[in-house]
């Protein structure tokens, strides 16, 4: 498989999802099934990483699954990054957010550390 699935911390709060450089419909929708698997077998919620860093350009169609992930949100979901997307990328989970995935929220950056920021404040602003 061409996106890697794994919990990133031991409290299951973060869900980590690695593209290799090719990467197919079919393997997105099993990420996109995998995901959803590990976000609902906890109670609390969970943000998921999507790295794109070694990625290059999505398959064809990847828009074509944007009603596979909103069939799979879960109440639990908190916040989707996505590390290292190009501009193509974000044009597309711009236009993914406005037609499906509207009570999610993405955000874009470059780096993993970035990522980890954006969790730790919303974490932080959730507490407070």
């Amino acid at each position: 498989m061409a996106i890697h699935v794994r919990w990133e911390d031991t409290a299951k709060t973060i869900v980590y999802c690695e593209y290799e450089a090719e990467w197919t419909l079919d393997d997105f929708h099993n990420m996109i099934d995998e995901t959803y698997t590990l976000v609902t077998s906890v109670n609390h919620p969970v943000s998921v990483i999507n790295d794109y860093t070694k990625s290059h350009v999505p398959p064809r169609q990847w828009l074509s699954t944007g009603r596979h992930i909103e069939k799979r949100q879960s109440p639990n979901s908190d916040l989707s990054i996505v590390v290292g997307a190009n501009a193509f990328v974000k044009v597309m989970l711009t236009v993914a957010q406005k037609l499906f995935l509207k009570n999610l929220r993405i955000y874009a950056v470059d780096t993993l550390q970035e990522a980890h920021q954006i969790i730790d404040q919303h974490r932080q602003l959730k507490v407070a």
